[in-house]
């Protein structure tokens, strides 16, 4: 009997720790665990200063102790690197921007995402070289929305255009003080990547890269073979002037939902008069089902399955993409720090 093999895109078996629909807390809500700390002028895994702490089930950032903060920038790196990936958690900012800071400083964090590992970091260095979403607040001099992309040591592209300006403003309305975001960022396997706030869309770009004329950029160019596109990093949370707090961290990767091949239907369960026998009509809904394709099962005659644009399976649930942000709707800004 003639068999046929059917792709599906089905989740191979989860980690432990993650959710049936793939979410895994990468952080515990009592602990650091499985996070290491870069302060400017500190070694790798040193938490100077106390920059990073957990209260209430939240990273916190507070510089208590803390007289001026004098460029110490921090930066808490997830254990190891990921990618593609979607990203999600909450932000708040509270109390006063810490003496020794500059304007843009006021109201400003990040998440780091597709960064270098902490270890590869010069003890003086500011920023990781990454694609920051910058995460801002109301309360700050230059009223500006959240989920702005930065580029320390890194290019994009929009609107098929190489973008090298440093920071990109996005749609979001601006976001009071005080009070939780909901933020989530993603990172296709084609290298798209998009920034959600509070359940909509704010920012897009594509083809994330390293800046070959950038200093902290260079020596991860050599090490990439002269290569300039970033597939995978580390996930940092920032500390850099003003106290934040972040909470509800979860990561999902999407090497988990893999395509893989479905069990194999015979050739003759899927001709003749196979939509007429009740009996058979479960194989096909199963055969069906396992290629991707929801919806109603198609008759021979006419109608469709519906797998998806360009005949692929449907994306996953709440995979929430829109077009690129039209050029009217972004920002610019320079000389802003990240």
């Amino acid at each position: 009997m003639k068999m046929l093999m059917i792709t599906a895109t089905l989740a191979v078996a989860m980690p432990a720790g993650v959710d049936a629909a793939g979410w895994q807390r990468i952080f515990d809500g009592k602990t650091l665990k499985g996070w290491t700390p870069k302060v400017t002028g500190a070694r790798a895994g040193v938490n100077w200063g106390n920059s990073f702490k957990v209260r209430n089930g939240a990273i916190r950032v507070d510089y208590a102790g803390w007289k001026r903060f004098d460029k110490r920038f921090g930066h808490l790196a997830y254990k190891r690197p990921v990618g593609p990936f979607r990203l999600r958690f909450q932000y708040r900012f509270f109390g006063k921007t810490l003496p020794g800071t500059e304007a843009w400083q006021g109201s400003n964090s990040g998440a780091m995402l597709l960064a270098q590992s902490p270890w590869s970091m010069s003890r003086n260095q500011e920023f990781p070289v990454s694609l920051e979403m910058q995460l801002l607040g109301a309360d700050r001099a230059d009223k500006q929305p959240t989920g702005n992309l930065c580029t320390p040591g890194t290019n994009v592209v929009i609107g098929g255009k190489l973008e090298t300006q440093h920071c990109l403003l996005s749609s979001s309305p601006l976001m009071a003080n005080g009070r939780w975001i909901n933020v989530e960022a993603e990172m296709t396997r084609e290298g798209r990547v998009t920034h959600w706030i509070n359940g909509k869309t704010v920012f897009q770009f594509s083809d994330p890269q390293y800046d070959p004329t950038d200093k902290d950029a260079k020596p991860l160019i050599r090490a990439a073979g002269g290569k300039l596109r970033i597939r995978k990093g580390y996930i940092y949370l920032q500390s850099e002037g003003h106290p934040v707090e972040f909470r509800n961290i979860e990561l999902m990767e999407l090497k988990w939902l893999q395509p893989r091949r479905a069990p194999r239907v015979a050739a003759s369960e899927l001709a003749g008069d196979f939509h007429d026998r009740p009996a058979d009509r479960d194989v096909e809904r199963r055969a069906h089902h396992a290629a991707g394709r929801p919806g109603r099962i198609p008759r021979p005659a006419g109608g469709s399955a519906n797998p998806g644009r360009d005949g692929h399976p449907a994306r996953l649930p709440s995979h929430r993409h829109g077009d690129l942000l039209p050029e009217r709707e972004r920002c610019r800004r320079s000389g802003a720090g990240v």
